[in-house]
């Protein structure tokens, strides 16, 4: 695994990348993609500036604390079991992402699209 403090990923590109039990913390991200990526079980916070990016991603178990998702594509990420405290998916797209069992998500924020997305319940949720 790799980590990331402290530093600029600008124009980055993990696509398909594996990125299991990763470390990125107070990480700025611009035009970085992660589509397809495994970031499961990695460790995550404080990270900005990750909005309107496609993240087709697998999270599963990971902990994703203070993370600005902000306008991103999540479309069939994998969230499964995940730490989501104080992330921010403000006009996020959910569809057929799966949070089953994460902890610390709020699914009343502005704008999140829900269409056949697994809520941490186990319900399937679409708005």
């Amino acid at each position: 695994f790799s980590d990331f403090i402290q530093t600029s990923l600008h124009g980055a590109d993990f696509t398909e990348a594996s990125m299991v039990g990763c470390r990125l913390s107070s990480v700025f991200l611009f035009n970085t993609k992660f589509d397809k990526a495994d970031l499961s079980d990695s460790i995550m916070t404080g990270l900005r500036n990750f909005s309107n990016e496609s993240i087709h991603a697998s999270f599963k178990e990971a902990k994703l604390v203070n993370v600005d998702f902000r306008g991103s594509d999540l479309k069939g990420a994998n969230f499964t079991g995940a730490d989501l405290r104080d992330t921010d998916f403000y006009n996020c797209d959910f569809t057929n992402a799966n949070l089953t069992d994460a902890t610390g998500f709020n699914p009343d924020q502005p704008g999140i699209i829900f269409n056949n997305t697994t809520m941490p319940d186990g319900t399937v949720r679409t708005d």
